[in-house]
């Protein structure tokens, strides 16, 4: 049974959130002067990786911040002096066999190495074969296995325990399936976590598929991928803008709906968006951990950055008071959407659409990357 939050809500649960890197050394302090205001609430963590590294890091190269090595050296060293762990992504949901390649395993070494100089001792990594290495490599690493590894199950989660992890962010698929994901999160030994801003589907198609392709895109340099869009992101981005309804169906959690997460057992949180330009995720990991929010959804997912989906649509994340509750005992989505009209009672008051002409051309624009991705040839 899951409880609700004004049941089981204590003054003394703490929320210990990771948010990415921005690489600004006056971030560092503001993370630094929450931590030492608030008793049980921590940013712990800040996570990032190199744009020019050639190693897989989650992300295209393209799409992450581009810093040079002399600012992240000097923003790691600041990290470490405020008291916050810097943890490097090296995400890469597959690695084309790399890893059977000695001279590149001397690379990768010799990387690993220089990020040790720096101080650095926790990593995010999502195959089984590079968590055993990096384990022989850094035998006293913290490793945290990547919510690209989709882990849905206790036993995968043990083996990436017998392999050298010592956290795991559950799958985006288990975000509403709370008897499952209650199951992973009290695994022996390892610590589970999970994201807090995502509008990813919980069952998508493309998801495998959009991982592998950023994979392969570790190194930083202009690509077909940029040229023509991403296939994978734009159908999911089609998906919901077409139909905002869609938003619902997502895998974001609500700063009131936290406390469910703790009382099953999640151990920390997770904001995504490293790819975003000027974001500000301490201000949103402030809101999680002050478990209330007035205001658009949208700005969560985007960081209260420039994006544009803010200026498209307002979710009224006051107006979804109570939507979670039909999840905390069943999943109805298993199979799509099934006509419960779960979300039809909330998408009128929750969902505004603000500017149906820019959202309109943005469906255009991706209907016609799509075109171009299937007339590649034509181009």
């Amino acid at each position: 049974m899951i409880y609700k939050a004004t049941d089981t809500y204590r003054e003394n649960s703490a929320v210990d959130i990771v948010i990415p890197a921005d690489f600004k050394e006056n971030t560092l302090v503001r993370i630094r002067d929450f931590n030492n205001h608030n008793h049980n609430d921590i940013i712990s963590e800040v996570y990032g990786s190199l744009p020019d590294s050639g190693f897989a890091a989650g992300r295209s190269a393209s799409s992450l911040p581009q810093v040079t090595r002399e600012q992240f050296e000097s923003y790691v060293h600041a990290a470490r002096d405020y008291g916050v762990i810097f943890n490097y992504t090296l995400n890469g949901s597959c690695l084309g066999a790399k890893e059977y390649d000695p001279s590149w395993r001397e690379e990768f070494y010799s990387f690993i190495n220089y990020l040790s100089v720096l101080g650095i001792s926790a990593f995010t990594v999502s195959t089984p074969s590079i968590v055993a290495i990096l384990r022989h490599q850094q035998p006293f690493a913290t490793i945290t296995v990547s919510v690209t590894a989709d882990v849905t199950t206790r036993g995968t989660a043990i083996d990436y325990a017998s392999l050298g992890a010592n956290k795991v962010m559950a799958s985006i698929s288990l975000y509403r399936r709370f008897k499952q994901l209650k199951h992973l999160a009290i695994t022996p030994g390892i610590e589970v976590g999970i994201l807090l801003n995502s509008f990813c589907f919980p069952d998508c198609t493309y998801r495998s598929e959009h991982f592998n392709t950023s994979s392969h895109l570790a190194n930083n340099e202009p690509s077909l991928y940029g040229r023509v869009g991403s296939f994978d992101f734009n159908r999911c981005d089609l998906k919901r803008l077409s139909d905002p309804k869609q938003f619902l169906g997502a895998a974001w959690v609500r700063p009131e709906d936290v406390v469910y997460y703790e009382n099953i057992g999640v151990s920390f949180f997770k904001l995504e968006g490293r790819q975003l330009q000027e974001f500000d995720a301490v201000r949103v990991a402030m809101i999680y951990c002050q478990r209330h929010y007035d205001g658009n959804l949208c700005n969560l997912h985007t960081l209260f950055s420039n994006a544009k989906l803010p200026f498209l649509l307002h979710i009224d994340n006051q107006k979804l008071n109570n939507f979670i509750d039909k999840f905390l005992s069943s999943y109805p989505c298993s199979d799509g959407c099934n006509g419960c009209g779960h979300c039809d009672a909330y998408i009128h008051n929750a969902i505004r659409v603000l500017d149906q002409n820019a959202l309109n051309k943005s469906i255009r624009c991706i209907r016609d990357e799509l075109a171009n991705f299937i007339k590649l040839k034509e181009i």
